[in-house]
């Protein structure tokens, strides 16, 4: 029964991996074949972004000071951040990065890495705690745990809850959330569902004069949805353009309404809206081959 049950998800992942090649190969040399440039959002979620948009206003940065301010050095982001992580107990470790776009990327094999050329703010490390130690980190850990790859990166989509969590969690589980959380998770989506169907001028004026935010926050999210993704995208292969952007709302709709229990089982057991169903096998079968994670820190 199990062979079968966790076979299929293998299956799937090669199936993934091969049309990424095959994508890869077309865009290389220049095929006029592949998937169109923009991944359009579907209908019911760009009209739950654009209700977002009517009800949460963009805040100027400028206004809030003290401990949004930038003033935190990598260097002291890098101690405090790897004592957060020692104290979970996950085991990855904080690097400093001279090399990385982002400000922050969690990498699956115990390493949690800074960017050398940002500087953080109080809130900016709460928020790495809640959003990319107790989710995304606690969700490699998890993987590493069941000593099988497929659960190191998830489920198919297991990405979505993992999003989903960490906005829910940046919203819910500071005492002062970062300003723009839901207009930046509701702008992307508004972005990509527009640049589908509509010129850059008509995309941009649509969104002024939905949100009334500054010309060059509306021009920096254009460029972001349009921004050639990274392999990860590529291994679920969707359009040119990040997908993942989608996820962050997506997700969030998924697990708002959720219990704390049920959020925290979809980070331990890294699976997606397609799996939901299969938790109590899932869990099963990792409790068969000696699946035994720590405590999920809250």
């Amino acid at each position: 029964m199990f062979d079968s049950f966790i076979s299929k998800y293998y299956i799937a992942y090669l199936e993934k991996v091969i049309s990424s090649v095959e994508f890869l190969n077309k865009y290389s040399n220049n095929d006029k074949t592949v998937s169109k440039f923009i991944t359009k959002p579907p209908k019911h979620i760009f009209d739950e972004a654009v209700k977002i948009l009517r009800e949460v206003k963009y805040e100027d940065d400028k206004n809030f000071k003290d401990e949004y301010e930038h003033t935190i050095s990598p260097e002291i982001a890098k101690e405090r951040l790897q004592k957060i992580i020692d104290d979970q107990g996950y085991g990855w470790k904080v690097i400093i990065d001279d090399n990385m776009v982002p400000r922050m990327s969690v990498r699956p094999y115990k390493e949690f890495r800074i960017s050398s050329n940002c500087k953080f703010s109080e809130v900016d490390l709460k928020s790495l705690e809640i959003h990319e130690i107790n989710v995304h980190t606690a969700r490699k850990y998890y993987g590493l745990q069941s000593g099988l790859f497929l659960f190191l990166y998830g489920l198919d989509s297991s990405n979505i809850y993992d999003e989903g969590i960490a906005i829910y969690n940046s919203l819910n589980k500071l005492d002062k959330p970062k300003p723009n959380i839901l207009f930046y998770i509701a702008i992307k989506i508004v972005t990509l569902y527009k640049m589908a169907e509509a010129t850059p001028y008509e995309t941009f004026k649509f969104i002024k004069d939905l949100t009334g935010a500054p010309d060059d926050i509306i021009v920096l999210n254009m460029i972001r949805v349009s921004r050639i993704s990274n392999n990860t995208t590529l291994f679920s292969n969707s359009a040119n353009s990040d997908s993942r952007d989608m996820d962050y709302l997506v997700g969030y709709t998924l697990v708002k309404d959720m219990t704390d229990e049920e959020r925290e089982d979809l980070i331990k057991y890294s699976i997606g809206p397609q799996q939901l169903f299969e938790l109590a096998t899932i869990k099963k079968f990792l409790n068969i081959n000696k699946f035994k994670p720590l405590d999920y820190k809250k």
